[in-house]
């Protein structure tokens, strides 16, 4: 009898010895995105290791490799399940034509300029006065419509030379911190830009980055900037600008939807292809209201096909596999998150493929791996 009751104590020791740990999760913020955590994953985490996930899993946690763990939310629409569609795109350009009656209405009468390629494209300028309804006073700038949209005032540009925001592979990067402004607070600018693009442009697009910028932190860049060109020719003085509460604005850098997902807004160009397509939308925000826009691309889905989804299991080997032949320590995976990748075909033509995007962070920098959703590979170069 005592000898049954010791396996049966030793069986009690190890099944409690295999128990998931418990890991803290980070907040990003998505638009229509599951993203809450789940305490009762955690304890069924803890209280079987034979957990099987599903993509309505809201968090996913596995042991990868030696200094390696999965302790991710999973970002997906809520109304996608097992299955996902590949997209044929075409990027068509906006007509300028249009657009600058649809955005700017107030200014179809102005002297704007048209050129015309041999290839059908064409492009709109406009340079001067600016009336937008999203801007709250006239401001002299540029526009151009075409291949994307771009609207700078005058005095954005002021500010674009002395962002201190760095452009990386994998987007923007800054240590500046979430601050509100007494114009506005940051949500609420960052809602109406949303609003904008929805109810003007019929387009959708969610925050992807954001960056709340002083007119002191303004003033600092540039004199890091004036220091960088070095000493100015003799006779040259190098003139600086003058910064006041009128310069502290909000930059956001928005991803674009398109057939349910987000596409894409990393600069990633895989080796012996084209242009790749980015979702990448652009905004500068001041106490005037919305003083820059920039995207590029105009992109419509002209064929699609349904596809299954792998399962998280399988994910999770392809990871294993790519982790088990890197040497890293101190690497986790915090964020799985359903996109578009775009997979340059010819001019102007791409397959969009439905991609888990991974966030590796170590050490605070965070780098990105793309596996097919439905293939359950890796994207490589």
């Amino acid at each position: 009898m005592k000898k049954i009751t010791l396996i049966g104590f030793l069986i009690i020791s190890i099944l409690l010895s295999g128990c998931g740990k418990q890991k803290n999760v980070s907040n990003n913020q998505t638009s229509e995105y599951s993203t809450e955590t789940s305490d009762k994953l955690d304890a069924d985490i803890e209280s079987n290791t034979e957990e099987i996930f599903t993509w309505h899993n809201e968090k996913i946690y596995a042991e990868i490799a030696d200094g390696v763990i999965l302790d991710a939310q999973i970002k997906k629409p809520d109304n996608i399940g097992e299955e996902v569609e590949i997209c044929k795109v075409e990027d068509v350009s906006f007509d300028g034509s249009i657009v600058k009656n649809d955005l700017f209405p107030d200014m179809k009468d102005f002297a704007w300029t048209e050129y015309n390629y041999e290839d059908g494209l064409s492009t709109t300028f406009y340079e001067g006065n600016l009336i937008f309804s999203p801007l709250k006073n006239q401001q002299s700038g540029q526009i151009i419509l075409g291949e994307g949209i771009y609207f700078c005032t005058d005095h954005w540009k002021k500010i674009n030379q002395n962002l201190p925001i760095t452009n990386t592979t994998h987007g923007m990067k800054s240590e500046l911190e979430i601050k509100d402004f007494d114009f506005e607070s940051y949500e609420d600018a960052q809602n109406y830009v949303e609003t904008v693009f929805n109810d003007i442009l019929g387009m959708k697009v969610s925050l992807f980055q954001g960056y709340a910028i002083s007119h002191e932190e303004l003033a600092e860049r540039e004199e890091i900037n004036i220091r960088d060109m070095g000493e100015p020719i003799k006779g040259e003085t190098v003139e600086k600008s003058n910064w006041s509460d009128e310069d502290d604005c909000y930059y956001y850098i928005f991803e674009r939807y398109i057939n349910g997902l987000p596409m894409m807004t990393d600069y990633y160009v895989r080796k012996g292809e084209g242009t790749a397509a980015t979702g990448n939308v652009t905004v500068g925000y001041t106490d005037q209201g919305v003083e820059y826009i920039e995207l590029f691309g105009k992109y419509e889905v002209v064929d699609k096909s349904p596809g299954k989804m792998k399962a998280p299991e399988e994910i999770i080997n392809t990871l294993k596999q790519k982790f088990e032949l890197l040497i890293v320590d101190d690497v986790t995976l915090t964020e799985m998150k359903l996109i578009y990748f775009p997979y340059y075909m010819e001019r102007n033509q791409y397959e969009f493929v439905p991609v888990w995007r991974i966030t590796c962070n170590q050490n605070g920098q965070e780098s990105y791996v793309y596996i097919e959703a439905i293939s359950g590979e890796e994207v490589t170069e």
